[in-house]
């Protein structure tokens, strides 16, 4: 559910591994929206008192939404497509990342970096700020950042690109594959299973059909109104953005110690950004039975040392 958003920038030396173009995509979805059966929030105390509705047994029945209702938005999606130092060609098969800078954690020669690993390999990547984070429009997030618009994004973008549209330098590619993690796997999973036409293979990272985690994960979070946050980075935003606390609460939900490095979790708080109310109770594990392509699915399982 995070996302990142280090500095953008354009790597182009003979010394970098990939080249890109920045990207500020125009799009107007029509999408399902849940419309939620809860008062929008006016300060933490609202939202960490919800936190402790939704966690409880007795509150487990009842839905936090009213009902569904199609709307239809205008938003600016900011993207980046890398491609090998080489060039790019209509045979490079597409890639997609969702969450932009997460794909390229802690720079360009960073051994976590998935995009200079994936262009060197021959791969061209599509990664985008998903509405309301990083430099893409941001929305309300009761019934606008939510499981439905950010699938029609998905689905908007993807056309665009299979199609040859997406910029006047960059050729449809002959393959798409879509990949994602936490939340965008999610979305991934929502494509594949309603415009499987779309990808030719889908990869799931941080995803799991049991949703058992969601509980801890929630109240790791503890609902922190963002806009409250001692940061003061999202002081304008909707209280319907939250945060966790601090970066032990991050380590809780994403980092098992001792298996990661310290400036891991330090750069992972420093970068973290909101997500909304209706992302966290939408964003339930979604099979995709009717998907026939390859799926290669990932998820790290941790136990106690006995």
């Amino acid at each position: 559910m995070r996302t990142y958003t280090l500095p953008t920038l354009i790597f182009s030396s003979a010394a970098t591994a990939y080249n890109c173009i920045n990207l500020n995509i125009p799009l107007n979805i029509t999408a399902p929206s849940e419309t939620p059966a809860f008062a929008p929030f006016e300060s933490s105390f609202d939202s960490a008192q919800f936190l402790n509705n939704v966690t409880t047994w007795a509150f487990a029945a009842r839905s936090p939404f009213a009902g569904s209702r199609n709307i239809s938005i205008s938003v600016n999606i900011a993207a980046q497509y890398f491609y090998p130092s080489n060039g790019c060609n209509s045979s490079d098969p597409g890639q997609r990342g969702f969450e932009r800078s997460y794909w390229e954690f802690a720079g360009t020669e960073s051994e976590y970096n998935y995009i200079k690993f994936a262009n060197a390999a021959g791969f061209s990547t599509l990664s985008y700020d998903r509405i309301g984070t990083g430099q893409s429009t941001v929305t309300d997030p009761y019934t606008t950042q939510q499981l439905g618009p950010e699938t029609a994004v998905l689905v908007g973008l993807t056309a665009l690109l299979r199609r040859g549209t997406l910029h006047s330098s960059i050729h449809a590619p002959a393959q798409v594959v879509h990949i994602g993690h936490s939340f965008g796997s999610v979305i991934t999973s929502n494509l594949a299973e309603h415009h499987q036409e779309l990808t030719d293979g889908i990869v799931l990272t941080g995803y799991s059909t049991n949703s058992s985690f969601a509980q801890g994960f929630a109240i790791s979070s503890n609902f922190e109104v963002a806009a409250e946050s001692l940061s003061g980075k999202w002081y304008n935003r909707s209280k319907g953005f939250l945060t966790w606390p601090d970066k032990r609460a991050n380590q809780y939900s994403f980092l098992t110690w001792p298996y990661f490095s310290p400036d891991v979790l330090d750069l992972a708080e420093a970068t973290k950004q909101p997500f909304a109310v209706s992302e966290f109770l939408t964003a339930l594990p979604l099979p995709a039975p009717d998907h026939e392509g390859p799926v290669l699915v990932r998820t790290i399982a941790t136990f106690p040392r006995s």
